[in-house]
């Protein structure tokens, strides 16, 4: 008998305000559920996080006495549940005033925390967190509502998450009142949840936006 193994890695990332955790082990993602713009810039953006890996393991088995061959397919999942950040790596003192300052961090460890946030949205509920990065808006036609985000990018820009946030519960106007499209911005909130469609999607509440110049 011979046998050939043939080994798939895949890692996929999910961006964390476009996808959510429901009640019911249902997961919704408005970012596969329209045709807008916004699909092209996150689309990356998908049902696993950058500490998540699947192993996919291909065993193909040639019969050496009748030349039949058969293939079998085996799944392997591994997930982090810990996520450490190495002080050192720092690239400017943290805002005191927050649980997690993300502006002052490399771009691949903002990449990575925003990944595990997306994974255990439960373990950060409640948590402050300051970020960086531009801003998209994303209108999704089953509500007939805008969406408001800030894209993070890892070090190799070949991969995005996305964090929704909601202004001053909502109270704002589009587009008036914010930013313009890709549009740089600094943010700060607490991290919350809500129902919609039931899914629950999880997002920054913030009260004010600063544009970096």
């Amino acid at each position: 008998m011979k046998r050939y193994r043939l080994i798939l890695v895949l890692i996929s990332v999910l961006c964390i305000g476009l996808v959510a955790c429901g009640n019911k082990n249902k997961t919704g993602n408005r970012n596969n559920q329209t045709e807008q713009s916004m699909v092209d810039s996150i689309a990356a953006q998908n049902e696993a996080t950058a500490e998540t890996t699947t192993e996919i393991s291909t065993e193909i088995t040639t019969e050496a006495t009748t030349g039949e061959t058969t293939s079998e397919i085996i799944i392997y999942e591994e997930a982090t549940t810990e996520f450490q950040i190495n002080e050192e790596e720092f690239t400017g003192e943290p805002d005191p005033t927050v649980d997690i300052d993300m502006t002052v961090m490399p771009a691949n460890m903002v990449f990575s925390q925003v990944s595990h946030i997306m994974m255990e949205p439960d373990m950060y509920l409640g948590k402050t967190m300051k970020v960086k990065g531009p801003y998209y808006a994303l209108y999704y036609e089953n509500t007939g509502n805008y969406y408001h985000y800030i894209l993070i990018t890892d070090a190799l820009a070949c991969c995005e998450n996305g964090i929704e946030f909601i202004w001053d519960e909502g109270s704002h106007v589009y587009p008036d009142e914010y930013p313009e499209d890709n549009q740089e911005i600094v943010i700060s909130g607490e991290l919350k949840c809500y129902e919609e469609e039931d899914y629950i999607y999880y997002y920054l509440d913030i009260d004010e936006y600063m544009v970096v110049e």
